[in-house]
């Protein structure tokens, strides 16, 4: 469980670093590229929760 929000924090952290660091140029960028880039995050969350409940089954 702990992983998992370790995971969850990092992701989230990463995804709003990008987010600041492209603060000058987010009015250029529109809603479907941030409609991607939230896609993006989910996809990297729920890889990420697989691969964590997978290694923890191991014996």
């Amino acid at each position: 469980m702990l992983a998992k929000i370790g995971v969850t924090i990092l992701i989230l952290a990463t995804a709003f670093a990008l987010l600041l660091l492209l603060g000058p140029a987010i009015g250029a960028i529109g809603s479907m590229e941030l409609e991607i880039g939230l896609l993006l995050v989910v996809i990297a969350l729920v890889v990420a929760f697989t691969l964590i409940d997978r290694r923890s089954r191991r014996p």
